[in-house]
């Protein structure tokens, strides 16, 4: 698949190719896929997770901002996506502060 496919199923994604276009990837859903970093990924707009694991312990891999923070420079973006059942390899997840229960509860934390 391409960064311009819609959709990615079982593939290893290094996340450096996703961003080779763009600087933020847009409604695209990862499905039991594995990304590999390094790198720090901001989940935005409506961005869920769901039944993914890390390899960093607990809580580690959270970079959690203040809500009314407007910019995020250096993180890549994945706006209004889907992750389900992926696993994010030397990845910390950026968000604001009013989505950490629910990051939480996707990651099996909660």
């Amino acid at each position: 698949m391409t960064p311009g496919d819609r959709e990615y199923r079982t593939e290893t994604l290094p996340l450096a190719p996703l961003f080779v276009t763009a600087d933020v990837v847009e409604r695209v859903r990862f499905v039991g896929c594995t990304l590999i970093g390094p790198g720090v990924v901001a989940l935005l707009g409506t961005t869920k997770a769901n039944e993914c694991t890390w390899d960093a312990p607990g809580l580690d891999m959270f970079w959690v901002y203040p809500n009314d923070k407007e910019y995020l420079i250096g993180a890549m973006g994945f706006l209004d996506c889907e992750f389900f059942n992926c696993r994010f390899s030397r990845v910390g997840l950026a968000f604001p502060e009013r989505s950490l229960d629910e990051m939480k509860q996707g990651f099996g934390l909660a």
